[in-house]
């Protein structure tokens, strides 16, 4: 992907990788359902609730590591260029500023909302929000204070979205399967950050213009236009996921007690009482 714009997307060499990609994935996953300890269960990546919420994880990254190319490049491109706002180095990481302060709440926003109602609300409100940013920001750039209340957005977006996730991961699959659920979220995630912030690369700098240092407005917008649709699409991933059942519990209980005094247990297969040795 990040020799796109150089080799040619639809020239042999990128076409070729992306089919060895696919190859070497699905290899991957064949292999991984015939061996007795798999690194990761695929049977487990095609419950319902669990590939759902990954496809939301993968686009959710997407929009969030694609913006923190674009924000940045948007404004610190000079005025003269005929957008943006000339910042700094400095300036560009203030105007990312609300994004990483509004996280500190809708984190544990999420928490209480889904202690209440379940994590798929808040979820919904995440991806929904993400989504008003890109969309906003499609239409309306041309004022710092527009790029500030889309950050604001996209950040509120983003902390509801990955604090609901881990959520609904762990309440998708059994118990003794938690560790490796979430961890394959979190690798979704970061698949499409990289996805993101690669496409969104690729796009703006295809608008530099021959004998230009900066990419034309029109790139800015596309790839905003691009990440709208993406986050929306997660939004719609969102509203797939099923609604969680009971926990189920995999595996031997521990020894417990009898209701017969200290003296006595009870076996794992739920036996009648037996004596205790000694």
């Amino acid at each position: 992907m990040s020799e796109g714009n150089r080799w040619g997307w639809g020239s042999a060499p990128t076409l070729g990788l992306f089919a060895a990609a696919v190859v070497v994935l699905v290899a991957w996953a064949s292999y991984e359902r015939r061996v007795p300890e798999p690194l990761v269960d695929i049977e487990l990546m095609r419950v319902h609730g669990v590939w759902t919420t990954n496809l939301t994880a993968f686009l959710i990254g997407y929009g969030m590591f694609g913006s923190f190319i674009l924000i940045p490049q948007f404004v610190q491109t000079p005025a003269t260029a005929g957008y943006g706002f000339g910042a700094g180095v400095t300036g560009a990481g203030l105007f990312l500023l609300p994004s990483a302060a509004v996280m500190l709440v809708a984190g544990p926003l999420a928490g209480t909302l889904g202690s209440r109602v379940g994590s798929k609300l808040p979820l919904l409100i995440g991806t929904g929000s993400a989504a008003a940013s890109f969309l906003f920001l499609s239409v309306a750039h041309s004022e710092q204070w527009q790029i500030v209340a889309a950050v604001f957005l996209l950040g509120f977006g983003i902390g509801m979205s990955f604090a609901s996730m881990a959520n609904l991961i762990v309440e998708a699959v059994p118990q003794h399967q938690t560790g490796e659920a979430t961890g394959m979220n979190t690798i979704m995630r970061t698949v499409g950050g990289a996805f993101g912030a690669q496409i969104a690369a690729a796009i703006v700098t295809d608008h530099i213009a021959a004998g230009s240092r900066y990419a034309s407005e029109s790139g800015f917008t596309e790839a905003f236009v691009i990440g709208a649709v993406a986050v929306t699409v997660a939004l719609a991933a969102a509203t797939l996921i099923p609604r969680p059942g009971p926990r189920v519990r995999i595996g031997p209980d521990p020894l417990r007690r009898s209701v017969h005094g200290p003296s006595r247990i009870e076996d794992q297969r739920g036996r009648r009482p037996v004596p205790r040795a000694g």
